[in-house]
């Protein structure tokens, strides 16, 4: 007879907000290989749904997103009382100093630029995740 265990945990999501494919499928790979669930959101109005089915542990928010305030979905995203403690990585066009200033004031944990390192990203969620007392993986 088989037996399949019953406590196994699901691993911890990380919503993905990007326009860009290739991105997504980078990410996507890279934070299943960190033992993470990568769910990818094409808009803010699929990310506010997923978020709203549980909190996620980490947000990444693309940045280059037309017609996007990312900068107002990590303030979003610190308001709620589900998504306050998620860690936020930003991916900004650039890192200059007003930008690097402007995505941590709003509430990112980390950012960097394009193009993006994934492993970076599932490194910095662990690494961020692990200061919080949070097991990322």
């Amino acid at each position: 007879m088989l037996h399949f265990p019953t406590d196994v945990t699901p691993p911890p999501r990380v919503l993905v907000l990007s326009h860009d494919p290739e991105l997504r499928r980078e990410l996507s790979i890279t934070l299943r290989l960190w033992r993470l669930d990568p769910v990818v959101c094409r808009d803010p109005s699929e990310l506010s749904l997923e978020a709203s089915r549980g909190c996620p542990l980490a947000v990444v928010l693309d940045a280059t997103m037309p017609g996007t305030d990312v900068v107002g979905l990590a303030r979003s995203l610190r308001e709620f009382p589900t998504t306050r403690g998620v860690v936020c990585v930003g991916v900004l066009d650039h890192l200059g100093e007003d930008a690097i200033e402007l995505a941590t004031k709003a509430g990112c944990d980390r950012v960097t630029a394009r193009p993006v390192d994934p492993d970076w990203v599932g490194a910095e969620i662990e690494r961020v995740a692990a200061r919080r007392g949070v097991r990322a993986a």
